[in-house]
């Protein structure tokens, strides 16, 4: 029966047989399409997979078979932020926090989003209601760490993030955290030392072998910064942030076919990311092909139409072209975007 199969696919899913578990969840939607649990299932099942646009398209369905199921708009509300669409996000949020508002994780996670939108504020009030109600929440203490730093609250920062790393000493987030709050002072030795003891109590996390290449790329030890970012890509290829990175550090020291091939992969990994396009671009500026470079950006814009610093960047290389009146409308473009651009 539709429990059954419900059962089975998530028990096989939860053995790694992820795709096994998807076609016994499709089987039991296909027997009962109103279950809104089998919906959110299975695109908790696509989203493991990275399959955004099917991910959104089940929690949808969770929704239309019960629009006051929290869980639903919560997962979504996740998917539409790991696209990029924070605004569709931030409303699922909030209608998630709405609709159970004991869950942490609904505030943690709009918290993020608001984060990754600036309003560090609003992020922080965010933080401090998950808080409230999980008080040792270490993402909580982490991202609130983080946004206080933002709004210049560096003690109260530093607290935050001391508390993360004594509830969690092996959990390399709040070292990260923290050795980014360093490495932005400048103190890139202290980061750097930060992110040596996050590797050592957590050897397989990704994250602090690419924050530490990062950190060493800042440094000019470049090849040092490669070998932690290979390590990074090592344990995490599907992240397109790791390629981007050191597709960065290729590139600063010209060896762009070394860097377009980190792009290459990155725009597989995130199709609908502007991210490996303006970098792309900036690697043809680099070698003096301003058409290709303009090429590049305008796929950046394609994907992101509201990018103002992809239509900033197409708009010089048009120029260098001789194609102004192109070049003035991306220019103009780029500052309504966004008005501190400084040229008009």
């Amino acid at each position: 029966d539709v429990r059954a199969l419900a059962t089975r696919g998530s028990a096989k899913a939860a053995r790694g047989d992820v795709d096994g578990g998807i076609a016994d969840l499709s089987e039991a939607a296909r027997l009962a399409p109103g279950a809104g649990p089998v919906y959110v299932a299975r695109g908790l099942l696509y989203a493991g997979k990275k399959e955004w646009g099917k991910a959104v398209a089940d929690y949808t369905e969770a929704i239309k078979a019960n629009p006051l199921n929290p869980a639903a708009y919560l997962h979504r509300g996740d998917a539409h932020a790991d696209t990029g669409e924070l605004d569709l996000a931030l409303a699922d949020l909030t209608r998630a926090a709405r609709l159970d508002p004991r869950n942490p994780k609904a505030f943690l996670d709009r918290g993020r989003v608001l984060q990754a939108k600036g309003e560090f504020a609003a992020a922080a009030a965010d933080f401090d209601e998950a808080l409230k109600l999980s008080p040792n929440l270490v993402p909580a203490l982490t991202a609130r760490g983080l946004t206080r730093a933002r709004l210049g609250r560096h003690e109260a920062a530093a607290e935050d993030l001391a508390r993360a790393v004594a509830a969690a000493p092996d959990d390399p987030d709040p070292r990260v955290a923290r050795a980014e709050l360093l490495a932005e002072r400048g103190e890139l030795g202290k980061a750097e030392a930060e992110l040596t003891e996050a590797i050592r109590r957590a050897p397989t996390a990704k994250a602090p072998y690419a924050a530490r290449g990062e950190v060493l790329a800042a440094r000019g030890e470049r090849a040092r910064a490669v070998a932690d970012l290979s390590e990074a890509a090592r344990l995490s290829p599907d992240d397109h942030r790791v390629y981007l990175a050191r597709a960065k550090v290729y590139a600063r020291n010209r060896e762009f076919d070394k860097a377009g091939a980190d792009l290459d992969v990155a725009a597989r990994l995130r199709p609908d990311s502007a991210d490996p396009h303006v970098l792309r671009g900036e690697v043809h500026r680099a070698r003096g092909d301003y058409a290709r470079a303009a090429e590049a950006y305008g796929e950046a814009i394609r994907r992101v139409p509201k990018n103002p610093e992809a239509h900033a960047a197409r708009g010089m290389m048009v120029a260098a072209g001789g194609d102004y009146p192109r070049a003035v409308a991306d220019l103009s473009e780029a500052v309504r975007l966004r008005p501190d651009f400084g040229f008009a």
